[in-house]
């Protein structure tokens, strides 16, 4: 899941399928995450989607 607890964002449940960076390509990993964009959009009607990217900068801690 990538929102909150459950993976609900805004009544709609985030798809948690796309390929493992490990076992795909990067290439791979782009198209599969554009195509998820892409069909939401159409599936919801929407005139355009924002995606917003919360990932970290900061190093992992330390284990």
């Amino acid at each position: 899941m990538f929102a909150g607890e459950g993976g609900d964002v805004g009544g709609q449940r985030l798809d948690d399928g796309a390929p493992a960076p490990d076992r795909t390509s990067e290439d791979a990993v782009i198209e599969a995450l554009a195509a998820d964009i892409t069909a939401f959009t159409r599936e919801h009607g929407l005139a355009r989607t924002v995606v917003v990217n919360v990932a970290s900068t900061e190093p992992q801690p330390a284990a």
